[in-house]
């Protein structure tokens, strides 16, 4: 995971030199948000199993750098990072002894991400997105049962990832607005961990805020 970081690092010093550039309100911003991960199901394989994991407590932060044109049109370069964290059973030996499974999954991404602005007189603007990059992963799985339990770390792997976004913009003041929506994450390939694979994609509200710059 720590080649990970190292990527992580080094486009946010660039995204930093990038906007100390920028001096006139020519559409170039820069954006921080949160995502929060909406109930549901990942699938995944491990040891021939097919285990159901129940992910309601993830979580995720993004931070952008990118220019809006007049003609609707807008492009990003976004840093950021996912947590998926969910819980599985499974039976083991005696009908009536299972084995609980605990997983956490650190994703870090660096993506491009492209939107369209439906500009019009009012403050609200809705927008639609979709973004591609690479995502690094490093699932954290603890297995215990029998009153013992065992934790695994060094499985980590890289993967493409692409995202869709749908929402809406909200100016509030002068070179600051806001934004909340929907957010689908998937991986082009499922990651691999314990000779299987194991499903990343999920859906997420996002709430965020987008500063522009100069007068």
């Amino acid at each position: 995971m720590k080649k990970g970081y190292n990527v992580l690092a080094a486009v946010l010093l660039v995204l930093f030199v990038f906007t100390g550039t920028a001096v006139a309100n020519d559409g170039t911003y820069f954006s921080i948000g949160g995502k929060l991960l909406l109930p549901g199901d990942l699938d995944a394989q491990a040891g021939g199993d097919e285990l159901t994991f129940d992910t309601d407590k993830s979580f995720g932060f993004t931070g952008a750098v990118g220019k809006r044109f007049a003609n609707g049109f807008r492009g990003e370069a976004e840093v950021g990072y996912r947590q998926l964290e969910g819980n599985a059973s499974v039976p083991y030996g005696r009908e009536d002894m299972n084995v609980d499974i605990k997983a956490k999954v650190d994703i870090t991404t660096v993506m491009a991400n492209f939107f369209y602005d439906w500009n019009n007189n009012t403050r609200f603007t809705p927008y639609v997105g979709g973004g591609l990059g690479v995502g690094f992963f490093q699932p954290h799985v603890t297995v215990a049962g029998y009153g013992d339990s065992m934790t695994f770390n060094d499985l980590d792997t890289t993967s493409a990832v692409y995202q869709l976004m749908a929402g809406v913009n909200v100016a509030v003041v002068k070179n600051v607005e806001l934004y909340g929506g929907w957010n689908y994450f998937n991986a082009v390939t499922d990651p691999y961990a314990f000779g299987g694979q194991y499903e990343v994609g999920h859906h997420s509200a996002e709430l965020g805020a987008r500063f522009f710059f100069g007068n």
